[in-house]
């Protein structure tokens, strides 16, 4: 009796682990370079995959400056073990600069605190240059065409 006693009392002093989801999102940082204003927008697509052997939920995903624009993803997302999903994050700067920001992805994954990415950008008014700044035709008699000269 004394053998079955302490076999139980082992058997509950063993923790338990179950399996653990985890999730990667690629790419691991963006630069979405210099953009001309007015009107200058880019597209990214970012990656995340379930790399665990478990269902992981994807709760949100959230970018700490707001001239980074999270689309194309409904929250939250059950992933499947295996799998992977797609979404973009638009850079829609309105005024000129450096702008940087941190993509946050936050998951039921036990192996993963919230991913975060670096994002950066910049933007500059567009400037157009005319050469030459004149130019000289000549006298142009009426109802005929010419050339410079």
């Amino acid at each position: 009796m004394r053998f079955a006693m302490v076999l139980f009392v082992f058997c509950f002093a063993i923790p338990c682990f179950g399996a653990a989801g985890s999730i990667t999102v690629s790419p691991t940082s963006v630069s979405y370079g210099n953009l001309a204003l007015p009107g200058g927008t880019a597209s990214r697509t970012f990656t995340i995959t379930n790399t665990g052997s478990v269902v992981v939920t994807i709760n949100s995903i959230t970018v700490t400056n707001s001239v980074f624009v999270v689309s194309n993803i409904t929250l939250p997302k059950a992933m499947p073990a295996r799998t992977s999903t797609t979404f973009q994050i638009r850079f829609i700067p309105l005024f000129q600069g450096s702008f940087a920001g941190t993509l946050r992805v936050l998951s039921t994954a036990l192996t993963t605190t919230p991913a975060t990415i670096p994002l950066s950008g910049s933007a500059d008014l567009s400037t157009w240059s005319v050469s030459p700044l004149t130019m000289d035709f000549g006298p142009i008699p009426i109802n005929t065409t010419a050339g410079p000269g």
